[in-house]
């Protein structure tokens, strides 16, 4: 069960409050941003929602985009069609975005656009201290 507490419909985003949360640990946030071109990163999601459905793949972030003034992490890593909540972690474990987007073409794989984790905090108006 969880209950809605901030959305924003143009990024897609919502925060939710899970009530009595089990095999969730807290991610490591930061303020700043703590990524440049060649940042080795790790994606993380789950295609059924379960902790049986996770899987993870490491890349690098390969490029920084701006589309309709909304900043993108474009890193090399594979991600599914299907899949939503999807994450982007450094090395250390901080949070560095959720997954917008990726590129499917019969030419390029593994390319993908992750939103920041601080332009979504501003979005959603919340201060991480």
């Amino acid at each position: 069960e969880a209950k809605l507490l901030r959305t924003n419909k143009e990024l897609n985003i919502s925060v939710l409050k899970i009530k009595n949360p089990t095999l969730l640990y807290p991610a490591n946030v930061l303020n700043e941003l703590n990524y440049e071109i060649g940042t080795e990163v790790y994606y993380a999601s789950t295609n059924d929602g379960s902790i049986n459905g996770l899987f993870l793949n490491e890349g690098i972030v390969s490029g920084v985009r701006k589309i309709h003034d909304t900043p993108l992490i474009q890193a090399d890593v594979s991600t599914n069609n299907f899949e939503y909540g999807g994450f982007l972690l450094d090395k250390n474990g901080a949070f560095l975005g959720v997954i917008n987007s990726k590129i499917v073409d019969k030419t390029v794989e593994g390319i993908s656009f992750f939103i920041p984790a601080n332009h979504i905090f501003k979005r959603l108006n919340i201060n991480i201290k």
